[in-house]
């Protein structure tokens, strides 16, 4: 029923629809929807059709929604609102490509709708179009010339498109139309002010920007940024506060300075033993959420998991377990330790899934930005804007995406060359070496295991029913309705997934995109490609990777591996050939691989971990000088710059996890030698005697301070 025009009584009903849908009541929306599509005349009417969908997509009841959206549109396919309204939906549901397609038919239509264009505009801002973004908001100028928004709006556009001087002459024309007296202070005025000089800073435009910010100083009202603009009285004053604050020996200015404290050697390896001391320092005063949240972080360094949980218990919200309370919180610095501690107890499938709770916060983060587009321009905040909106470009820089991300990929490596079998798989690799009296009494041992495990899941999944149906209470129904529920991360699930380099892959993007200045990006990335064949984008990551260290141990084992693998290979398309030989050849200059790696240990002789990558090479390329690689990795002479425990410890995982075959002798006299370096590291103490040891050495150095990572 295409172009109907509805009668006085319908046309009011369906603005009533409008209202209600803006107020969100949306059961009465419905209503009024029904009274108009109860008249014959009126069944198919598009629009009506098209705001009936929209209204029950916020009640959570997104297969009608598009259906009767759909529907509509299909009736009145040159009804301006219908495309609206497909676009509306489709954006609630985060499709913003298919929405930006739907408003953009609707402005065919009507060009000149304000609404609509207020939406496409902010769609291009949230996908960052902001070509796009800048067009649109000149249409905004245009219809409205009067409003603020409209010339701030194009002001940002033209900022993030780094036309300063567009920006700036767009800034200033709008200000002048601001009547604001020179003695009355005005926030929003002074944001304004504030919000022009920082702009002109970023064009390089700084005496203008020191002119600037005198001029209009008395008109500011954050004094403090006004004496950051202008260097040096800034400085002088924080050098007084820093001097007082020394001689009183303020606790907090740690958290200032700890940055500078870089000395690894006072960091001795003895975790359990910080997390008890650190346990009794928060027992002092249990009131104390840091050195509460300080000492569970030594617990998690220590693998001590549960006890972490039930430190953090004690500022968590009571009747839910801390550990999903934390979760809630997006708690990130308690969930990466979490995500490390798994991942060194080998418990895989709890690592991925603090990996994907992490990944879900960053892009609930991503997302929530929507909200800011319109409330930062009407608020006139506009420098924290700009500042959120470079942010949320660089979002997955954050060193909390970065190890979330890293574990993950590396996890998904583990899996990938080392499958966890099932349970039925394990179970008959195990009964083909048992006799009949055996088989029986493991399968009975196995039963048993199985019901107490089947017993602990219904009780954990009647406790997440419980927590589930408590949080219900406290939202509103209809918003979680429409929001709906995300599928659950099941540990034993994401550890036997199917595509693990696949999974790699998801976690490996944004790495790629955001972080390419990080050498580890393009080593991982090279592990991945690695292992799925795929050789120019090997070829890819090393060569990134070369460009920004050339010297870096890690990429030296890359490099070997992947000669070595281009050499195995006679089935590679002869142009592919030729790039590989090409560009290895400008890496190796024309050296065989042995003589490449004996290079490599010369150049690096006082480096322990250059040494041990050097070994491992040395003895990947041939099997027959295990006892020299092993020489090589495990040299702790006074010529060797980095005995720390961080390398001390890679040297003896590398003895016990083949990368020298079957060394375990040799694992032993070097776990020895380490100990009587590091008498107090945990790692290199005896397995039988730890306990004894470890309270003989404490008693010999009773005013030795334990140190260990700190946070």
């Amino acid at each position: 029923m295409p172009n109907v025009q509805l009668p006085p009584k319908e046309s009011n009903l369906f603005k009533r629809i409008l209202k209600c849908y803006e107020q969100k009541q949306y059961k009465n929306g419905l209503k009024f929807c029904k009274m108009i599509l109860s008249n014959p005349k009126f069944a198919e009417h598009g629009e009506t059709l098209a705001m009936k969908g929209l209204t029950l997509n916020c009640l959570g009841k997104k297969e009608e929604a598009y259906e009767f959206v759909r529907k509509g549109l299909r009736n009145d396919v040159k009804s301006h609102v219908c495309w609206h309204v497909y676009g509306l939906l489709q954006r609630s549901h985060k499709k913003y490509d298919e929405a930006i397609k739907c408003y953009r038919n609707a402005l065919k239509l009507d060009k000149d709708n304000l609404q609509i264009l207020r939406d496409l505009s902010l769609l291009q801002i949230q996908m960052r179009d902001l070509e796009g973004y800048r067009e649109t908001r000149y249409q905004l100028l245009q219809l409205r010339p009067t409003q603020r928004a409209s010339w701030i709006g194009y002001a940002i556009a033209y900022h993030l498109l780094k036309d300063y001087d567009m920006a700036l002459k767009l800034l200033e024309e709008f200000r002048q139309t601001q009547q604001v007296p020179p003695n009355k202070i005005d926030y929003e005025y002074s944001e304004l002010i504030l919000y022009q000089n920082q702009v002109m800073r970023e064009a390089d435009l700084f005496q203008e920007s020191l002119e600037h910010i005198e001029t209009y100083e008395r008109q500011i009202c954050d004094k403090l940024l006004v004496e950051e603009i202008k260097g040096e009285k800034f400085r002088d004053l924080i050098d007084k506060f820093l001097r007082v604050n020394f001689s009183k020996g303020c606790p907090p200015l740690f958290t200032t300075l700890k940055s500078l404290y870089y000395n690894t050697e006072k960091h001795i390896g003895n975790l359990k033993e910080a997390a008890k001391w650190m346990d009794e320092a928060q027992s002092l005063d249990t009131a104390d959420r840091f050195i509460n949240s300080k000492c569970a972080k030594y617990m998690l360094r220590a693998n001590m998991i549960k006890e972490a949980e039930e430190m953090c218990s004690k500022f968590t919200r009571e009747g839910t377990s801390a550990m999903e309370n934390l979760n809630e919180m997006q708690c990130m610095w308690f969930q990466t330790e979490c995500i490390s501690a798994y991942q060194r107890l080998g418990r895989y499938g709890d690592a991925l899934k603090k990996c994907h709770e992490v990944e879900r916060h960053f892009f609930e983060i991503t997302d929530d930005q929507f909200d800011f587009h319109t409330y930062c321009m009407r608020k006139m905040t506009l420098r924290a804007y700009v500042d959120l909106l470079r942010l949320e470009d660089t979002l997955r820089r954050h060193a909390f995406y970065f190890k979330a991300a890293r574990s993950a990929i590396e996890i998904y490596l583990k899996l990938y060359d080392d499958p966890l079998t099932n349970e039925s798989q394990q179970q008959e690799i195990n009964s083909e070496n048992l006799s009949a009296k055996e088989l029986k009494k493991m399968l009975s041992k196995q039963r048993r295991a199985q019901k107490k495990a089947k017993l602990e899941e219904e009780k954990k999944h009647a406790e997440r029913e419980r927590q589930q149906k408590s949080q219900k209470k406290k939202r509103d129904e209809e918003e979680e309705e429409a929001s709906g529920l995300k599928e659950e991360l099941r540990p034993e699930k994401l550890e036997r997934i199917e595509n693990p380099l696949e999974e790699a892959i998801k976690f490996l993007i944004p790495l790629k995109n955001l972080v390419a200045d990080n050498i580890d990006t393009h080593l991982l990335a090279f592990e991945i490609y690695f292992r799925k064949g795929k050789f120019l984008l090997m070829l890819q990551s090393v060569k990134r990777a070369f460009a920004i260290n050339s010297n870096n141990p890690w990429l030296h084992e890359c490099l070997i591996k992947f000669s070595k693998s281009v050499s195995n290979q006679s089935n590679l398309p002869d142009i592919v050939s030729q790039v590989l030989s090409q560009e290895m050849q400008k890496i190796f200059v024309n050296k065989d691989l042995e003589s490449f790696n004996e290079d490599f240990l010369k150049r690096n002789a006082t480096s322990l971990q250059h040494l041990l990558s050097g070994a491992k090479m040395m003895y990947f390329l041939d099997k027959s000088r295990q006892e020299k690689a092993i020489a090589v990795a495990t040299r702790l002479d006074e010529t060797i710059k980095d005995k720390n425990v961080k390398t001390l410890v890679k040297v003896s995982e590398a003895l016990l996890d083949g990368s020298f075959g079957i060394c375990n002798s040799q694992y032993e006299e070097y776990r020895m030698a380490c100990h009587h370096l590091l008498p107090f590291t945990s790692a290199f103490l005896p397995a039988v005697n730890e306990v004894h040891s470890h309270s003989a050495a404490l008693n010999h150095t009773s005013n030795y301070d334990v140190l260990a990572n700190e946070m």
